[in-house]
């Protein structure tokens, strides 16, 4: 799944293993630990997704609340996720 904009890959529990940025974002984009993209915020970043970069973030976090990825504006990546 290509994402390009803000979107909820998953609410609940789950751990989240990487992220593949496709496409590289003009300005930075993040994975949260949020069941919506409303609550993505500092206190919930789990890994900023940095503009200007492109390739696989290792990130091997357990989450919550939910899993968002906000691919930054122009980005477009991928997830894996359990």
């Amino acid at each position: 799944m290509n994402i390009s904009s803000p979107t909820v890959i998953k609410t609940g529990d789950t751990v989240v293993i990487r992220v593949f940025v496709n496409k590289i974002p003009s300005v930075d984009g993040g994975v949260y630990n949020s069941s919506t993209v409303q609550g993505m915020g500092a206190s919930n970043l789990i890994s900023s997704i940095p503009a200007g970069s492109i390739g696989v973030l290792e990130i091997g976090a357990q989450i919550q609340a939910g899993l968002v990825i906000d691919p930054g504006t122009d980005g477009i990546c991928s997830v894996t996720y359990t």
